[in-house]
């Protein structure tokens, strides 16, 4: 692994560990290597420190027996019929839910990527003192996926007219459908953004003088999983898929 990657994946376990995010068995792990590296533990108090002084205080939340269960299913062809694993099912069932447990769920688990996108892609580790670099992003969004996993970082710079894009992984879009990004205001409606890329990588994509100029105000991103020949996109018509607040920088 090359020395970057070894130091990003470091980064991301050191954050990870502060949030309470990693399984037990990583954080175990990510513990010894605390008392043999030093970087690690410059790491770990440069998180504790940024995230500290943010007031972050997510407590850790344990999944019901039922979602491991269903996890199991899906990957064993064994798994007992109760299981309710067809991937179409599956993914419809997940992003209905309605229960208390997964909107707290989904809360904490936004708050925690809203923070490590805008921090991680944000900030070159400047001294507290020093004045914001030019190019960290204004705000930031993240467009999570529960039954997969699958999310996307979405960031933007004050002022600008250019949106970042980053694919975690591959989403399964069906043949004949895509997904749309929209921006919504908190008061007005959907704008059209563009198509939301669903293969891993980092994209950018163009926002229209109205879009750059309502960023400062309250508002979200939805995605719909549309017809890919349908010809008007002035208002969402298919699925809407996910919404995710847009956090905006005040500091």
């Amino acid at each position: 692994m090359a020395e970057s990657e070894t130091q990003h994946a470091m980064t991301l376990r050191a954050a990870e560990y502060v949030l309470g995010t990693l399984d037990a068995e990583d954080a175990r792990a990510f513990e010894r290597e605390l008392a043999n590296d030093a970087g690690a533990r410059a790491e770990l108090a440069y998180w504790e420190h940024r995230l500290g002084a943010l007031g972050l205080a997510l407590a850790p939340v344990q999944p019901p027996a039922s979602v491991w269960q269903r996890i199991a299913a899906a990957m064993d062809a064994d798994a007992p019929p109760h299981a309710n694993v067809a991937s179409g099912d599956f993914g419809r069932r997940g992003r209905r839910s309605g229960t208390g447990f997964w909107r707290g769920l989904a809360v904490a688990a936004s708050v925690a990527a809203i923070v490590m996108a805008a921090l991680l892609f944000g900030s070159s580790r400047q001294p507290e003192e020093s004045p914001a670099p030019s190019g960290e992003p204004a705000y930031a969004s993240v467009i999570y996926d529960e039954p997969t996993g699958m999310s996307w970082l979405v960031t933007a710079e004050a002022g600008s007219h250019e949106m970042s894009v980053v694919a975690m992984g591959d989403y399964p879009v069906p043949e004949g459908k895509t997904l749309r990004i929209w921006f919504k205001p908190e008061q007005g409606e959907p704008v059209l953004l563009g198509k939301l890329p669903h293969a891993g990588g980092k994209y950018k994509m163009t926002l229209s003088d109205t879009v750059a100029q309502a960023m400062d105000q309250p508002a979200r991103l939805m995605v719909s999983m549309e017809d890919a020949t349908r010809e008007d996109t002035n208002t969402p018509a298919g699925e809407l898929m996910w919404t995710s607040p847009i956090a905006r920088h005040t500091g």
